[in-house]
């Protein structure tokens, strides 16, 4: 029985966990080291960035339905994290991989923890594997038709596992292995601060979200990385 507020959603630059009630991701995740980012400039939100591959009968959010809202089209897989090729850079503008996103929040503390993990990624050869998403809600976006339904996120998070570019990942993984964790809010009035101050622990995001991580690790190092983040 397909789990449509669970939705399992394979995209070429993305996997995510859909939502069909909340018309956004519950979450996204990607890999990312040095072959994925090059010279291609960033695309932009336009009438493909609907994803026509979500099921039948379900409402496919189109970048007008942000019009007006207040709020950006916050990328959970940021645009720069794909330039290595003008198709890759394209998938990152589906609808499928947006939330609404308060500007002070996407363009200031969060914009600059996904340029510290680029920096990492190039300037000390890492590659990274990133899990973004949000929960709580604060409203909802109506769209231009006033149908999008489009849930606003009250908080957003992120974890990050960082190791040295290679092969045989997830073999590599262990008690030592970098982790970042934020928890943000989604609001206003925020755009000058460090993102290091949201710092928490992966743990943190598990208890807040009800989610799990790292669960193809053994169980010592699940154990470790879930207090990292800070």
């Amino acid at each position: 029985m397909r789990q449509e507020n669970n939705y399992l959603i394979v995209r070429d630059q993305f996997t995510a966990s859909y939502n069909r009630a909340d018309a956004k991701p519950n979450w996204v995740a990607w890999h990312t080291d040095q072959s994925h980012l090059g010279r291609e400039g960033r695309g932009k939100f336009d009438e493909n960035s609907t994803d026509n591959q979500l099921p039948e009968g379900w409402r496919r959010v189109t970048t007008f339905d942000y019009t007006g809202s207040g709020y950006d089209r916050g990328h959970h897989l940021p645009s720069a994290d794909r330039t290595a090729s003008r198709a890759a850079n394209n998938g990152t503008f589906l609808m499928t991989n947006v939330l609404p996103q308060a500007p002070d929040n996407n363009q200031g503390p969060w914009e600059r923890m996904e340029r510290y993990v680029r920096d990492q990624i190039r300037q000390n050869d890492m590659e990274a594997y990133t899990i973004m998403g949000s929960y709580g809600e604060v409203g909802r976006i109506p769209g231009q038709g006033g149908d999008a339904n489009i849930a606003i996120p009250e908080r957003v998070w992120k974890v990050v596992v960082l190791i040295p570019r290679g092969d045989n990942d997830l073999e590599r993984i262990n008690r030592d292995t970098q982790v970042i964790a934020v928890d943000m809010p989604n609001r206003q009035g925020m755009r000058n601060d460090n993102w290091e101050n949201y710092r928490v622990s992966v743990a943190d995001i598990e208890r807040a979200t009800n989610t799990q991580f790292f669960t193809n690790l053994p169980p010592e190092v699940q154990a470790a990385l879930r207090e990292k983040g800070r």
